[in-house]
């Protein structure tokens, strides 16, 4: 019988994590890399668009007989659609 560790951890599952735990220090261990590591960050973070909260009022309805379908204009100038069928699902 294994002990919990063994099986948990597997040996090979062990030595990836010891590279990434070695190239994170790499990275940020030194004050040089770890400002240039900060400064890509910043930039994603600030290319990042966050969620949307998105209303009922702001859906646009058409109604197809059968199944009612809900549509949202995004930033991209495409749709978020959901139908009646869909909802009724959940």
């Amino acid at each position: 019988m294994q002990k919990a560790t063994e099986t948990s951890y597997p040996e090979h599952d062990t030595g990836d994590r010891f590279f990434e735990i070695q190239r994170a220090w790499e990275l940020l261990g030194y004050i040089q890399s770890r400002g240039v590591y900060d400064t890509k960050l910043r930039a994603l973070r600030q290319d990042a668009i966050g969620a949307e909260d998105v209303t009922f009022e702001n859906l646009t309805i058409e109604d197809a007989g059968d199944i009612v379908e809900f549509l949202y204009q995004c930033r991209c100038s495409d749709y978020y659609s959901i139908d009646s069928l869909e909802l009724g699902s959940y």
